[in-house]
């Protein structure tokens, strides 16, 4: 099974396109794509065999199920933990209560290719000075294990956890706490009181978690 990282237009949406291989192939199971190139390297060159050489999302011609995004995506998909990852604007409201522009990451079973959850971005007020109106969220997700990270929309790191909040680690009603640093014992630690009320205490140099308190 592959992935492509182009969309096909119906209309007025960009649609997500998960390739199943030919019937008949004796071709292992596929390998994860979990980031934008495969590899660090960002080589395009699959390893892949017996691929389709030919596909229609309009017939379902080597097509193993399709989805509607918004209609405009940049950020290819990947693939990783039996989810596909895309990122995309909101024209398609997956959620009706989140109306209006805004840069979203979708989250898609690789098998069935349900919704599963989505994480949407408001603009910045600044407009298209510096949130271009429609192009959603650009930056292709890269996942490592259960974090998934990208580029919002609103110039931000964010690092995600892959179930969302379908797992039902949400934050519990708002998060207004900073980080702050102190030394213990001598050993340096960054504390942060998180919205899922746990305060937590990272390695400062490389945000290894130290110790967590459930408060």
């Amino acid at each position: 099974m592959m992935t492509t990282n182009t969309t096909a237009r119906i209309p007025g949406l960009a649609l997500l396109a998960l390739l199943a291989l030919a019937a008949g192939s004796t071709a292992a199971v596929a390998a994860e794509v979990a980031q934008y190139g495969n590899t660090p390297s960002r080589n395009m060159v699959s390893a892949e065999k017996n691929v389709p050489e030919e596909w229609d999302p309009k017939t379902g011609l080597n097509i193993k199920w399709s989805m509607d995004l918004g209609s405009q995506s940049y950020a290819g998909p990947v693939v990783s933990g039996g989810k596909v990852y895309v990122g995309t604007n909101n024209e398609r409201q997956y959620n009706p209560a989140l109306k209006g522009d805004r840069g979203n990451v979708i989250a898609f079973d690789e098998q069935t290719g349900k919704f599963l959850w989505q994480s949407a971005h408001p603009k910045l007020p600044a407009g298209r000075v510096n949130d271009w109106p429609l192009q959603g969220v650009c930056s292709t997700p890269a996942v490592e294990g259960d974090r998934l990270y990208y580029v919002s929309n609103r110039a931000e790191v964010i690092c995600a956890d892959t179930e969302g909040f379908r797992d039902g680690e949400n934050v519990l009603h708002g998060s207004w706490s900073n980080p702050s640093y102190g030394v213990i014992q001598g050993k340096p630690q960054v504390f942060f009181p998180g919205g899922d009320g746990w305060l937590y205490a990272f390695e400062p140099r490389t945000g290894k978690l130290i110790w967590k308190f459930n408060l």
